[in-house]
């Protein structure tokens, strides 16, 4: 006995393809306003951790002080990798910030990518 492969209807067709366009805009979506959620989350938790000692504004060229972190990647001064690994570990008089996920870090670096 020979099976018969069964195409499916028009219907079933129509319905595969609009749930397969829901679940790509619906991801297409999010991704879109993510990146716009960690740089908020970023900016707070700057605020909260960072702003105490990098408090300088754009162009403060102040050698005295921690450093200005306005456009730090935008001028290479770090990368966001090395910068990642300055969070966590500390440099010089910088204290680590070991207590921050790798999570709130990636939101601290799309926040000081903005700036």
């Amino acid at each position: 006995m020979e099976k018969k492969l069964k195409m499916p209807g028009k219907t079933t067709l129509a319905v595969f393809l609009g749930g397969a366009y829901f679940v790509l805009a619906g991801g297409l979506a999010f991704a879109g306003s993510h990146p716009n959620a960690a740089v908020r989350q970023g900016k707070a938790l700057f605020q909260q951790k960072c702003a105490g000692c990098h408090n300088k504004q754009p162009g403060d060229t102040n050698p005295f002080g921690p450093p200005n972190l306005h456009g730090i990647f935008q001028h290479k001064v770090v990368t966001p990798a090395e910068a990642h690994h300055i969070i966590r570990h500390g440099k010089g008089s910088m204290p680590p910030f070991g207590s921050l996920s790798d999570s709130q870090i990636d939101h601290l670096l799309a926040y000081l990518k903005t700036q």
